[in-house]
């Protein structure tokens, strides 16, 4: 990040999981960086991308616990 700007994402798909879940996370993987970069750890936040629905739960929760780290360490 930069100056609380998302300057990069890595997400990386669960391997132990059947082929369509993994397809789907692969696919989230591939799309998320386009929904976040760019925008502010308090704008991070997205919805059903790249047709992975449950995808974005994970990620939403992760964004939430670095912007309570980042608010601790502030």
């Amino acid at each position: 990040m930069d100056d609380d700007t998302i300057t990069d994402v890595a997400v990386e798909p669960m391997p132990e999981n059947n082929d369509t879940s993994r397809g789907y996370q692969e696919r989230f993987a591939r799309a998320v960086p386009d929904e976040v970069i760019g925008k502010s750890l308090d704008d991070a936040e997205v919805g059903i991308v790249a047709g992975a629905s449950g995808c974005s739960d994970g990620f939403n929760n992760a964004v939430a616990r670095i912007r309570e780290e980042a608010a601790t360490s502030d």
